[in-house]
């Protein structure tokens, strides 16, 4: 288990807390999954926010023919313009989905994000891929053995190694992690790997 030394208070977080996501953390985590299916995307943005991730995805891939839900709790989040449909509402409460999903992605709060990933792999198809930013203590945790060793293994871990800031004060006192899931297809081990993300990508 890691080990983090910083003389930066690490804050309690809040049950649904909003963060936002730097792009170009947003643009390495969509850069694991593979684009490459033929016909319209079905994409889901768990915990959507001000849509960082919706806006990210259409910049990367402009001829895609992707259709984005996003959903998220609080009511001051309203549908950016990246985003097909939008539903503002408890994730882990919701079974307002009629439909599976080829794509689904987000930086989920890290309170609930058990139950989410439990949650969110009953809208994946079979062969879909689902993308999450987590934090480094969540993966290594005798607790989350049965979830991420026995139900859901991740096809691939990527161990961020430059701190994202998402509070414009500075780099976060946190390691991070990329982890992604190949629907029920996943090995039960993981490829792992370390790479950077570019801190002044951005999509303006």
């Amino acid at each position: 288990m890691p080990v983090v030394y910083t003389n930066k208070p690490i804050p309690e977080r809040a049950e649904n807390d909003f963060y936002p996501t730097p792009q170009g953390l947003v643009k390495l985590a969509l850069e694991q999954v593979s684009w490459i299916h033929l016909g319209r995307l079905k994409v889901l943005d768990i915990g959507a926010g001000t849509g960082v991730w919706g806006d990210v995805l259409r910049h990367m891939y402009p001829d895609k023919n992707i259709s984005l839900a996003g959903v998220d709790i609080d009511e001051r989040h309203t549908k950016p313009d990246s985003y097909n449909n939008w539903l503002t509402e408890d994730f882990n409460d919701s079974f307002f989905i009629r439909e599976y999903f080829d794509v689904i992605m987000g930086n989920p709060p890290f309170k609930n994000v058990e139950k989410i990933i439990r949650h969110a792999f009953k809208f994946l198809k079979p062969r879909g891929q689902m993308v999450m930013i987590l934090p480094n203590g969540f993966v290594f945790t005798k607790g989350r053995i049965k979830l991420l060793h026995e139900d859901f293994s991740p096809e691939y871990v990527v161990n961020v190694a430059n701190r994202p800031d998402f509070t414009g004060k500075g780099s976060n006192p946190n390691d991070y992690l990329i982890v992604k899931w190949r629907g029920k297809e996943s090995k039960k081990f993981w490829n792992t790997k370390m790479e950077l993300f570019d801190k002044d990508w951005t999509i303006d």
